[in-house]
């Protein structure tokens, strides 16, 4: 497996980003995570804290579950974002989705799950009522998983799928795979050996 599958961070665009994708592959790869355990293996608000902490960490704050006005018009409500935060001077308002793509040998399957998280994201994003400043944005957290036959190629299906994930224009990446083979299996029967966080910030409208 390649260096570059194992850990690294693309911000593209977000280049300010990048100190907190640094360290939130750090906290990924935290050796205090038990061998079996990890926070990418549950939900979205496990995933959030852990990227909320990389903000705090390089000097940025951020705020989960915060009130916000959703909708448009007579379908307009308060509503609660996913998450607030500044890059000063930058300010963004984001929702995020969690994925658990199974990796095969052909990467395309995993890649459009993540694809399809990522409209949804977007799709709940731009429901929000964008205020002083800030910006919009979908994030989108992605735990691959492996098949108990697929874990003996485990490293090469998870640098296809990184190589294929780096081919899509437009999106801030980190990832970090800190579990190597062989790989501790949940009780689900899949292997999760590390995460993955993809950002994209809507065009402004």
């Amino acid at each position: 497996m390649t260096n570059t599958s194992r850990m690294g961070v693309r911000p593209g665009r977000l280049r300010f980003l990048k100190p907190a994708l640094q360290r939130w592959c750090h906290l990924i790869k935290d050796p205090e995570w038990s061998v079996g355990d990890g926070p990418w293996w549950y939900n979205e608000r496990a995933s959030l804290s852990i990227l909320a902490g990389a903000l705090w960490a390089t000097g940025s704050w951020a705020f989960e579950e915060f009130a916000t006005q959703k909708g448009k018009g007579r379908r307009s409500g308060l509503g609660r974002g996913d998450l607030l935060f500044d890059v000063h001077p930058h300010y963004f308002m984001a929702e995020a989705k969690q994925c658990w793509p199974a990796l095969g040998r052909d990467p395309r399957s995993a890649v459009d799950r993540v694809a399809r998280n990522l409209d949804a994201a977007r799709r709940d994003a731009r429901r929000l009522l964008p205020f002083y400043g800030y910006r919009r944005m979908a994030i989108v957290f992605i735990s691959p998983r492996l098949s108990s036959s697929a874990q003996e190629e485990g490293d090469v299906r998870i640098d296809r799928f990184m190589r294929a994930m780096l081919q899509i224009d437009g999106l801030s990446l980190a990832w970090a795979f800190p579990t190597r083979r062989p790989y501790p299996t949940s009780e689900t029967g899949y292997a999760y050996p590390g995460a993955v966080v993809a950002i994209s910030p809507l065009r402004h409208r």
